[in-house]
């Protein structure tokens, strides 16, 4: 301990450095190993080396994530990831009744400035706003762009306008900042510069940079979410949809596979974990009373479609195209070592069941499962014959509720050598830094597109959208063949 005391002492950044590897370290094992409720015993260094040797056979990369304040540094973060911290000064944004108040149901009936709301929502609205402005060691400052100040707030703070040399400011406060944002300067292209290239490409990452949203030209997903990290609100059906998958891991392991636990506990120790999480209790009876439909229908469907091993949350690294490394975790692999193929299963919470031709982007999500399978040394020699997405949920209809049939798509050779041209283009720009596709308006590919859907009668939205999705892929492509 004197050893570390004095690390602590004369290098505070390497002692930081230190204990975040190691924290990180002992997370990974710890999601790798499980839980000791699950394992019946204390996780042992014995648990620790095998989960690290393997890690470093296979070529997975453990992330440290190390938070240290720097002179200047303004943290960006949610209400609710500010839990446990402190600053000396604290900017509380969009402190707006109706922003904070969203479910109050006299919208529409009573003036702006009466305040009626949902009492069952307002407690969980004033212990999140508590837990924000008691941040502020020293200073708190409260911004509002419109509309009335948090009704909590109202009589407690002094309200100053802005004043009116800030140059359009309305202009500003209707324009997303989606719409007028991109990384085209040497300050913000110097910023991104430490975190490049990231490790690894997921197909989320992937989706995120090829994506095209007209409504947002400029705007590439990319940078925020896997570069610059920015914080996410914390949304109920995303917590909902990652219970509802760690719930299918460990009915497979342990109900299917193992017999070492009943369906019915299984049931309850999930129903524990949707109760306990941290949303309007509302919310919470809501998702609760879809988790109780999935189980209830979910097994007597699954199990005549579970043959041959299993494998589940499968975490895979591969190199692909021009030496591209992908990523992935595949949520349900059904293997049949004998023929040495692979089905590829993906859970799917949620009622948004495909009709007609699917999406770029989902299909592009089988492609890319494929891709990196096939490419893995896990499974060097192996073939996927399906990817299947299961839509685990039944249909709304609480008479006779049925189980929609698996989404079962083949992907083709040819979908997976164009799929590698489009995921070299978007790693190359990514390696590059260069998020700026501003230049797409005005490309040819755009105008053609723009040309084609003109001399269409009516083109429906969806067509739009494809043919804008087609034309931007070409160019990523066209213009990484350039910049070679």
């Amino acid at each position: 301990m004197d050893y570390y005391g004095r690390i602590a002492q004369d290098d505070p950044l390497a002692f930081a450095e230190f204990n975040g590897g190691v924290r990180a370290l002992l997370n990974f094992v710890e999601d790798e190993w499980g839980t000791p409720r699950e394992k019946g015993r204390a996780m042992r260094l014995a648990d620790v080396i095998e989960r690290l040797d393997r890690a470093w056979l296979f070529g997975e990369s453990i992330e440290a994530s190390i938070e240290l304040d720097a002179p200047g540094a303004v943290r960006l973060t949610t209400a609710h990831s500010s839990k446990g911290l402190e600053f000396d000064l604290v900017y509380l944004l969009d402190a707006e009744d109706d922003v904070w108040h969203r479910s109050r149901p006299s919208a529409g009936v009573f003036a702006p400035n009466v305040f009626i709301g949902n009492e069952r929502d307002d407690d969980d609205v004033r212990r999140l706003l508590f837990v924000a402005v008691t941040r502020a060691k020293s200073y708190l400052e409260v911004y509002r762009a419109g509309g009335n100040t948090l009704r909590e707030l109202s009589e407690s703070i002094a309200t100053a306008e802005m004043p009116e040399s800030v140059v359009d400011l309305a202009c500003a406060l209707a324009t997303s900042w989606e719409d007028s944002y991109a990384l085209d300067t040497p300050e913000l292209q110097a910023r991104l510069a430490p975190n490049l290239p990231p490790r690894s490409l997921s197909v989320s990452a992937l989706n995120a940079f090829v994506d095209y949203h007209e409504d947002s030209p400029n705007y590439c997903a990319f940078p925020n979410k896997y570069v610059l990290r920015l914080p996410q609100k914390p949304e109920v059906f995303f917590e909902f949809g990652t219970q509802v998958h760690a719930y299918f891991e460990n009915y497979v392991n342990h109900v299917i596979k193992a017999g070492d636990m009943t369906l019915d506990e299984l049931n309850e120790q999930y129903r524990e974990a949707i109760a306990n999480l941290d949303f309007a209790e509302d919310d919470i009876a809501a998702y609760l009373h879809r988790f109780d439909r999935i189980v209830k229908h979910f097994d007597a469907w699954a199990r005549p479609r579970l043959s041959g091993r299993l494998a589940t949350e499968v975490k895979l690294n591969a190199l692909a195209g021009d030496n591209v490394p992908l990523f992935g975790v595949c949520d349900l692999l059904v293997i049949d070592d004998e023929t040495r193929t692979v089905r590829v299963i993906d859970y799917k919470t949620g009622f948004s069941y495909p009709t007609g031709k699917p999406t770029r982007s989902y299909e592009r999500q089988l492609q890319f499962y494929r891709l990196l399978i096939e490419s893995s040394a896990e499974f060097a020699g192996y073939r996927v014959l399906s990817c299947e997405d299961w839509y685990v949920e039944p249909e709304r209809s609480d008479e006779q509720p049925r189980m929609h049939e698996p989404v079962v798509a083949a992907v083709s050779d040819e979908d997976i050598e164009y799929l590698t041209t489009l995921m070299n283009a978007a790693w190359h720009c990514i390696v590059r830094g260069d998020f700026n596709i501003s230049q797409f308006s005005a490309s040819i590919q755009k105008a053609q597109a723009e040309s084609e859907l003109a001399a269409m009668k009516r083109p429906s939205k969806k067509a739009r959208e494809e043919a804008l999705q087609i034309a931007f892929e070409d160019w990523l492509i066209k213009r990484d063949e350039v910049c070679e």
